[in-house]
């Protein structure tokens, strides 16, 4: 009983200790658009075009309706927007 007691509040600890914080963007991973929209200055439609063009990180699509961002590049687009470009030679291997 002890022991069962004691396996329990230690899987309480893990998940506790491995959630992540919403207010951060992971650096490493992927996010789906509604999980970094605060960070950004404009709109969504705004950021579709912007990654169209080569100047905001390029959609990775898992299916119809199921668009991820690598964080990486979010960062990279987030440090300085103006000046990001999509890294040419990361973008042929994809």
């Amino acid at each position: 009983m002890v022991a069962m007691e004691a396996t329990q509040q230690l899987r309480q600890i893990m998940t506790t200790e491995n959630q992540l914080d919403p207010a951060v963007l992971p650096l490493t991973g992927m996010s789906r658009f509604s999980q970094f929209k605060q960070y950004l200055p404009f709109s969504k439609e705004k950021f579709r075009q912007l990654s169209l063009i080569g100047k905001a990180p390029k959609p990775i699509r898992l299916g119809i309706r199921c668009t991820f961002y690598q964080n990486k590049e979010l960062h990279r687009f987030l440090e300085n927007p103006l000046e990001y470009r999509i890294n040419l030679e990361e973008a042929t291997h994809d």
